[in-house]
């Protein structure tokens, strides 16, 4: 759990009680959870810059391995299994794995102008949405991706969510 206040939580009982965890740095991207791993990033300083690295904890946070440093902001993570994954990053282009996450190709550039979230539906389907309400499609693991349209009934949308098999909207409408 994390709350606004930039504290991380983790429960051991269901949630009936709460222990704040200690975390190396600030967490860049959004979390992704994929069976027993938790996937975030970690802003890394290296000799010259900064650079973001991806990391994976198979203990609920408690240690992390790093899997991959990127030199530009990891914005996103959606992982479709612990194998396949996509990321978008602040140079505006889709990245996506094949390995578990330790390398990434570059899928299509410049998807998106506004900061992108993602979610996987399995089966090499990812969903994209945009601020405020543009959605797209990627059909052939992140590698390119469909423009699904605009969508102003929705107001802006805060979320996508899929719970198999129904993807749902989540906005302020």
């Amino acid at each position: 759990l994390m709350t606004d206040e930039h504290v991380f939580w983790r429960s051991d009982d269901s949630g009936a009680s709460w222990s704040p965890i200690d975390l190396p740095n600030f967490p860049q991207a959004a979390w992704e959870r994929q069976g027993d791993f938790i996937y975030t990033t970690f802003r890394v300083d290296t000799d010259t810059t900064a650079a973001y690295a991806l990391v994976r904890s198979s203990d609920r946070g408690t240690s992390w391995d790093t899997l991959y440093t990127h030199p530009s902001y990891i914005g996103n993570i959606a992982m479709q299994d612990d194998q396949n994954g996509v990321f978008y990053s602040t140079d505006r282009m889709t990245y996506f794995t094949s390995d578990g996450g330790s390398n990434w190709t570059l899928g299509n550039d410049n998807i998106s102008l506004n900061q992108l979230r993602l979610v996987s539906l399995g089966n090499d389907i990812y969903h994209a949405y945009y601020l405020p309400n543009r959605l797209s499609i990627s059909t052939d693991g992140g590698i390119n991706w469909e423009a699904q349209g605009q969508f102003n009934d929705f107001g802006r949308v805060n979320g996508v969510f899929y719970r198999n098999p129904d993807v749902f909207l989540a906005s302020n409408q």
